[in-house]
């Protein structure tokens, strides 16, 4: 049996309410989806994260409002002790 050790986190969008002004992918992540900027640039230039359906490895990729982004985070697995 396959196990699949990525979570994907729903669709976080970028819409006017949240940027108002242009702002950095890496940014972007922090704010939204909670995890350090540079976890996100380790994930970005991974390709787990996705802009509008498209793989991006740039973090520092502007958005625009209304720019969907989808981060993919491997799931923690326990330590051994």
């Amino acid at each position: 049996m396959m196990s699949c050790d990525t979570v994907t986190y729903d669709t976080a969008v970028c819409d006017t309410a949240v940027c108002d002004t242009p702002v950095r992918l890496d940014k972007f992540l922090y704010n939204s989806f909670g995890v350090s900027r540079a976890y996100g640039t380790e994930l970005t230039e991974s390709g787990r994260c996705r802009v509008n359906g498209v793989v991006v490895t740039k973090k520092s990729l502007v958005l625009s409002a209304g720019d969907s982004v989808v981060l993919d985070i491997p799931t923690p697995h326990p330590l051994e002790i």
